[in-house]
């Protein structure tokens, strides 16, 4: 009779240990990225553009929101971005296609407090615009990290995106 009680006590409570960690799962497998796309038209052609931003490095050339950018020395596919704010985002370049003028990098790893993204990837692209002119796109997909709502994270890369293709654009147009 103990060994009959004992084996539904631990039914009992294995079960409801077991649809906790089941509906997690479903909850990670169902969480959907979400997808920033912004664009902007460069009066300058596109050779010229991608001179500006190809440089993985180079991303406080043109974009307000970084005072610095230092490759690892170990590997220079890392490098290590420094907020006006003082915080920190080390990203990796995944891929990089001169012919195609893009380039695709993760976030390997920063505070949520500085970036409230997680599982970030994006692309930059350059391609022809109207009239020997560009059209620079900045495409991102990423979760939200925990304890941040999806709107709050969007609304954060959507302005990062803007910014930064805003500025090149002032950048590379003063230029001419």
């Amino acid at each position: 009779m103990k060994k009959i009680l004992y084996l539904v006590l631990a039914i009992l409570i294995a079960f409801p240990t077991l649809g906790f960690a089941r509906e997690k799962k479903e909850r990670k497998r169902g969480l959907k990225q979400l997808e920033v796309v912004e664009t902007v038209e460069v009066n300058v052609p596109p050779a010229v553009v991608w001179d500006k931003i190809k440089d993985f490095n180079g991303l406080p050339g043109w974009h307000p929101a970084f005072k610095n950018s230092r490759l690892d020395e170990a590997n220079k596919s890392i490098r290590i971005l420094t907020l006006q704010s003082g915080g920190q985002i080390i990203e990796k370049q995944i891929s990089y296609d001169e012919n195609n003028m893009s380039y695709t990098y993760s976030i390997e790893k920063a505070d949520y407090r500085d970036v409230p993204v997680a599982n970030y990837t994006a692309t930059l692209h350059v391609r022809p615009g109207r009239g020997g002119g560009s059209i620079v796109e900045w495409r991102g997909v990423f979760n939200p990290p925990p304890g941040m709502s999806a709107k709050e994270s969007l609304k954060f890369i959507k302005n990062v995106y803007t910014t930064g293709l805003q500025n090149l654009k002032k950048i590379l147009e003063e230029r001419r």
